[in-house]
């Protein structure tokens, strides 16, 4: 990081920005291709952090995925823009984490339940999670298995 005195080392604030941030933004690569795409996500931080999102079976990202499972994330949260006196001197303050991993399927229907567990309890989800089984069959559930992660914030 170019900005040292930006850089977020407090676990605690980067599990406040993954709790805060409302998508995450997954990077792919393949055959000299890139793809982005928002996300709905969610997550677990014990002895890693694994990030979980849910997907159609098939599709550009799931194709990408199976030739390149190494993928970047971003996610980010807390803006405000800050006004300056003249056009150089306009910023934004924000917070946000921008990390790397290896993505793969859940083949295994209780983590995959988990993992949509997850993603709901994200987007504040109280309720029971009761699952429609032909909708659930259709769903794919992907596990990022975060290997590196680095927070940055202004303000």
């Amino acid at each position: 990081m170019r900005k040292k005195d930006r850089e977020i080392h407090d676990v605690n604030e980067l599990r406040e920005i993954l709790r805060k941030a409302d998508v995450a933004r997954i990077a792919f690569s393949a055959e000299g291709t890139p793809y982005i795409v928002a996300m709905n996500y969610g997550f677990e931080w014990d002895d890693g952090l694994r990030l979980y999102f849910h997907c159609a079976k098939e599709g550009r990202k799931i194709d990408m995925m199976e030739k390149n499972r190494l993928v970047c994330f971003q996610m980010d949260t807390d803006h405000e823009l800050v006004r300056g006196t003249s056009i150089c001197k306009w910023s934004m303050n924000f917070r946000s984490i921008v990390g790397f991993g290896m993505l793969k399927r859940v083949e295994d229907e209780k983590e995959k339940k988990k993992g949509l567990g997850l993603i709901m309890n994200h987007y504040g989800y109280e309720g029971e999670k009761l699952y429609n089984e032909k909708v659930f069959a259709a769903t794919e559930v992907l596990r990022l298995e975060v290997t590196e992660i680095v927070g940055k914030k202004k303000n």
